[in-house]
């Protein structure tokens, strides 16, 4: 008896990378960045898959950004691809549905003349090698005479297929964050999203499976003034990818990008 309970606590201990978070990392460092881009400058602030920044006052454009380390490898090793194109570095299950979610702290009020933020790209793409199979994008700017004032804009290209441009009204949130959940049906080829708990069902399709993920995210100020509205405050951009930390409700058996069902 005492082996065959030894032996099933071995058998649990063994198995039990199972159950592993399913971790992405934005963990590309400055001199890859600068490889890829030398005008790129890394978040300030990256743990994890959350990339920060506080505003500051400042007389000129800052630029931010961030990317695992084996995606900026692969663009480094393919720097005529567009970044959609370059190969993904999460593998992912070609049939099934997957799901993964985007929190996105903002201001929700209009800035005022004379100060900018921006989030873009925020983007997600599956490729099949290097061909891309279908991206996500998101881009918010808020503080430019421009009709996307303050509106945060999704865009799902799935090829032939395609959303166009979506607008949507940044919310007041309990969390203070603007929620995405997508999920995507590898067996039907079609993409949903959730924004901010409300399921606004698949809006797009695409033609091939995809075989891998990739996440990267840009963000930054124009010029901000000492007096500024936004001045201290903490901006953010985090991809959540494992089962136990997505918020939303999918379709019955979809599962997070590492393959562990919801």
């Amino acid at each position: 008896m005492k082996k065959i309970v030894l032996g099933t606590i071995v058998s649990v201990m063994i198995t039990g990378s199972t159950f592993a978070a399913c971790d992405y990392d934005l963990d590309a460092t400055q001199t890859q960045l600068s490889q890829i881009d030398a005008t790129m400058t890394r978040f300030p602030s990256i743990l994890g898959a959350k990339a920060s920044y506080s505003v500051e006052p400042t007389s000129t454009v800052k630029s931010y950004m961030a990317m695992s380390n084996a995606f900026a490898n692969n663009k480094i090793n393919n720097p005529n691809l567009a970044f959609q194109d370059v190969s993904g570095d999460k593998a992912i299950a070609t049939l099934g549905t997957v799901a993964f979610e985007v929190k996105l702290k903002i201001p929700t009020y209009v800035l005022p003349a004379g100060e900018t933020i921006t989030f873009f790209p925020i983007q997600i793409a599956a490729t099949n090698g290097n061909q891309n199979v279908f991206s996500i994008a998101i881009v918010h700017v808020n503080g430019q005479p421009t009709n996307t004032n303050n509106n945060i804009l999704l865009m799902i290209n799935g090829g032939t297929q395609s959303t166009g441009v979506l607008s949507l009204k940044p919310e007041n949130t309990l969390d203070g964050y603007q929620s995405f959940g997508f999920y995507v049906n590898q067996s039907s080829k079609q993409i949903g999203y959730i924004f901010n708990g409300v399921n606004k069902g698949y809006v797009s399709g695409y033609d091939n499976s995809g075989s891998a993920l990739s996440f990267m995210a840009g963000g930054g100020t124009g010029t901000i003034a000492t007096s500024a509205s936004v001045v201290g405050q903490n901006l953010s951009i985090e991809f959540i990818t494992d089962h136990t930390k997505l918020s939303n409700t999918y379709p019955t058996g979809t599962k997070d990008i590492c393959g562990t069902t919801l």
